[in-house]
């Protein structure tokens, strides 16, 4: 079966110069403030930097500098890398919201009351009043999905070309995408989109896709 792959895994030594990135400030950070001559070469820490940034954990852009000749080039962490330096990863946040359910509810869980559920577990993701298909595309590629935004004629597509749950997906996809498309209502409703918003599981070879429509109908149905 086509579809997104999995949500990528931080190796530990990408993981670590990511921390060091995070530890300086987390903005403008530059290869010498990360870099420990008593650990790798210089130009395996670079490597490391070019890897995170080309993989959205990092921003890179030349430091303003008074003086003639090339700047240095500075670091950022993104809103993907500061999710993945978060204490909990996303695996741990999902189980827990389920734990809590499942105490609360004596019946058989609902998928996609489990996806609101979700959603609400990161509201801190989410900024009122905002531009709301950008704020949409951040939240998912924080959560780990990889998002890639298209503008249409009739509205938004967004491809989501990674899943932290996609070998789930597979196995139980009315379950598992049906709790994907309860944390996309629950994002959409804080966000307070008006249109219509629709999840298209296993789209195409390349992931699922999110479609926002010009109008309130949903894209799916």
């Amino acid at each position: 079966m086509s579809g997104p792959r999995p949500t990528p895994r931080l190796s530990r030594a990408r993981r670590e110069v990511l921390q060091r990135v995070g530890d300086r400030g987390g903005q403008q950070v530059t290869l010498a403030d990360v870099h420990d001559d008593s650990h790798r070469h210089p130009n395996a820490t670079r490597q490391l930097l070019a890897a995170l940034t080309a993989d959205g954990f990092l921003e890179s852009a030349p430091l303003p500098r008074g003086t003639r000749g090339r700047p240095p080039l500075a670091w950022s962490l993104t809103t993907k890398g500061r999710r993945a330096l978060a204490p909990a990863d996303e695996t741990a946040t999902l189980v827990g919201v389920l734990a809590s359910y499942l105490v609360d509810r004596p019946g058989p869980p609902d998928a996609h009351e489990l996806g609101l559920q979700w959603s609400r577990a990161h509201e801190d993701l989410i900024t009122e009043n905002s531009e709301q298909v950008d704020d949409l595309i951040t939240v998912l590629d924080a959560l780990g999905f990889d998002p890639v935004h298209t503008s249409k004629p009739a509205g938004d597509s967004v491809s989501l070309r990674a899943c932290p749950l996609v070998d789930d997906a597979r196995a139980r996809p009315d379950v598992v995408c049906e709790m994907h498309r309860g944390l996309l209502d629950g994002i959409i409703q804080r966000l307070g989109l008006r249109q219509g918003v629709g999840l298209v599981p296993f789209a195409d070879q390349h992931g699922c896709r999110v479609e926002v429509s010009a109008d309130d109908t949903d894209p799916s149905s």
